[in-house]
């Protein structure tokens, strides 16, 4: 599957239905933002505990009914731009088992990352505090076996997380399926498949840095506070134009591959 086939079915998913999905996005956002903002109210620890584990609970589900506005307007289905609340909530106990079933498959490589990062730590001090006592050579093989302890376990859980990124596209078209089932569903579409979701990824991010590049030039050059304000209202305005993109393009990957396969079986 070529980026320029997604590219060409992410714009066809926009046209005409930009805006709409673009304050679906800004509304969930403002939705997330002030049930966020709550959370400064409580003092004590087990309060503010309780309330992100219900922030969580609303948000998750929530961004799923994001993710299901987008897959409609890519099979022309109608909806509404606060539609996606109802879709989200409908299916509360669905994606949270998805959600979970994730996790539990991510708790391996999560396990090896943070042994990794724990053994690189303490190797590294190890090197750092002997510095005296050891030569240059020995200095230098520990840090890049730290780097390596850190870095590998990073990479196998990057690919899982790879692995298991269609699970709630796979949900919406398979209600009836299982948790287990959707996420070994979205391992299986997604062998051979991962760089080219890596490809869209980078991608979206290089739009954003050199979008962010962009207006720090600008704002260097002019060298005012006023171009400074500017760059950053520029920068946030765009960022959220971009997401729509970036949504649709995840779309576009999903159903070309849901497509492919359903041609080779």
């Amino acid at each position: 599957m070529k980026f320029n086939e997604i590219n060409n079915e992410a714009k066809k998913y926009l046209k005409n239905n930009f805006w709409k999905l673009f304050f679906i996005i800004f509304i969930n956002y403002i939705i997330t933002t002030i049930l966020s903002k709550f959370s400064n109210n409580f003092e004590t620890v087990l309060f503010k505990l309780i309330y992100l584990t219900f922030l969580y609970a609303v948000t998750i589900p929530l961004s799923y009914g994001v993710l299901v506005s987008f897959i409609k307007i890519s099979r022309n289905e109608p909806i509404s731009i606060l539609s996606f609340i109802s879709d989200g909530m409908k299916s509360f106990k669905s994606i949270w088992k998805v959600v979970g079933r994730t996790i539990l498959k991510l708790l391996f490589p999560i396990i090896l990352l943070i042994i990794g990062i724990f053994l690189s730590i303490i190797l590294f001090n190890f090197s750092i505090l002997n510095l005296g006592s050891t030569n240059l050579l020995l200095l230098i093989v520990s840090i890049i076996v730290s780097m390596i302890l850190t870095i590998l376990p990073a990479i196998y859980y990057i690919i899982k997380c790879f692995s298991y990124s269609l699970a709630n596209f796979i949900l919406y078209d398979n209600p009836d399926f299982t948790a287990k089932e959707i996420v070994a569903e979205s391992d299986k579409m997604m062998k051979g498949n991962k760089f080219t979701l890596l490809t869209i990824i980078l991608y979206i991010l290089l739009l954003f840095l050199a979008l962010f590049a962009i207006c720090i030039i600008v704002a260097l050059i002019l060298k005012t506070p006023i171009a400074v304000l500017a760059s950053v209202i520029v920068i946030l305005i765009s960022a959220f134009l971009i997401l729509p993109y970036s949504f649709a393009l995840q779309v576009a990957f999903y159903n070309l591959l849901k497509e492919n396969s359903t041609m080779k079986s």
